[in-house]
């Protein structure tokens, strides 16, 4: 069970929907890049040396009232923590694009409650020039998103749509976009709560070991149309 510690209605947010990480590689369909790089929201790493620097759309659905469900505050935040997890890695992220979205524009739904459902989402919002990582609605359980408790769920490499959606319960806790993001870096789950990588993610899950660094440096080298 995920605990972080920063807020009280995120613990019990969290501790109700039973929260752990999970990865789909099943996700097919056209990749649709916007094909901008710039600038970045918030700090930029494309001139940091040493660093891998990796662009990142972050994409918020809205409510009807038109509030988004990560706000742009949300998203600088989860950058700064994505960012100090895994500068052991020498691999940094901006923010070129921050993107709301309401969900109905696309024909999609605000609580998705099919796994199908999140492939659509990142068929709607792919990029060949950027990570992407898209925070929906809570997500409706009633269908086959039941029959899990992930909170995230990420297509690795390979898929056509890579890319990470997450649901709003967690959009504002940084270690568990952190972790999806290493999984489009290839990287996948082991057995440890130190880890960033763990199924099960804390918010002392912080760790990457030096074969898991090697792996992501790799993967993103497979990216250069990403690399900054």
């Amino acid at each position: 069970m995920l605990r972080p510690r920063s807020t009280l209605s995120l613990l019990i947010a969290l501790i109700f929907l039973g929260v752990f990480s999970g990865c789909n590689s099943d996700a097919k369909g056209p990749a649709a890049g916007d094909g901008q790089t710039g600038p970045s929201v918030g700090a930029s790493c494309a001139n940091i040396t040493g660093q891998t620097c990796i662009g990142v759309k972050f994409v918020s659905y809205t409510d009807t009232s038109g509030n988004p469900v990560a706000t742009q505050q949300d998203a600088l935040s989860n950058l700064q923590t994505m960012n100090s997890i895994w500068a052991q890695c020498n691999v940094a992220y901006q923010i070129d694009t921050y993107f709301l979205a309401d969900p109905s524009q696309y024909g999609l739904n605000f609580s998705p409650s099919d796994l199908s459902e999140l492939d659509n989402v990142r068929e709607a919002f792919g990029d060949d020039y950027k990570l992407v990582m898209v925070t929906t609605g809570t997500w409706n359980r009633s269908g086959t998103l039941g029959q899990s408790s992930a909170n995230a769920w990420t297509a690795m490499p390979g898929s056509d749509n890579l890319g990470s959606v997450l649901e709003s319960p967690v959009a504002s806790f940084g270690n568990i976009y952190a972790h999806e993001i290493g999984h489009q870096l290839n990287l996948v789950h082991v057995a440890d709560t130190l880890d960033v990588m763990d199924p099960t993610i804390y918010t002392n899950s912080v760790e990457l070991d030096p074969s898991q660094c090697a792996t992501a440096q790799s993967q993103a080298s497979s990216y250069p149309a990403m690399l900054r």
